[in-house]
């Protein structure tokens, strides 16, 4: 009733189990070596702006709109 036996899941057999109360809730121990182990580093910031999820029609002009500014540098070269 009190913990005396506790039901093995595996097996299905019952074990006879001393009932102990837990008296540790949380520790941070070694958690601080560990982190500095590799070394605590920055988030990489992306290079790029991901366009997922975005309008089909503003990407397609975009990507119109660049091909456009290589043309007009390039044309720049010739002079």
């Amino acid at each position: 009733r009190f913990g005396v036996s506790a039901r093995n899941s595996r097996s299905g057999s019952s074990l006879a189990v001393a009932a102990m109360a837990k008296s540790k809730n949380h520790t941070n121990h070694n958690q601080n070596k560990k982190d500095h182990k590799n070394g605590i580093h920055k988030a990489k910031r992306q290079k790029k702006m991901s366009t997922k999820g975005m309008c089909p029609k503003f990407l397609r002009n975009q990507r119109f709109a660049k091909k456009g500014m290589l043309q007009k540098a390039e044309g720049k070269g010739d002079d």
